[in-house]
């Protein structure tokens, strides 16, 4: 059976640039991972806008177990 994920925490690709020096340092350190780091600035700053916003909801995380 396959596993079940909460809609909201599925992955979504969406574009975004880099600067050239950001690429260069990408590729100087392969184990720094620019996606995951981006995630998680970008939860930080939804934190700081709208704690509840982040919160799973209770009952919908309950359906799945």
């Amino acid at each position: 059976m396959g596993k079940h994920i909460n809609p909201r925490d599925k992955i979504v690709q969406r574009s975004i640039g880099f600067s050239f020096r950001q690429i260069e340092f990408f590729n100087k350190y392969p184990e720094f991972k620019p996606d995951l780091y981006c995630r998680w600035a970008i939860d930080e700053q939804i934190e700081q806008k709208d704690k509840s916003f982040l919160r799973e909801d209770k009952n919908e995380t309950d359906k799945h177990i």
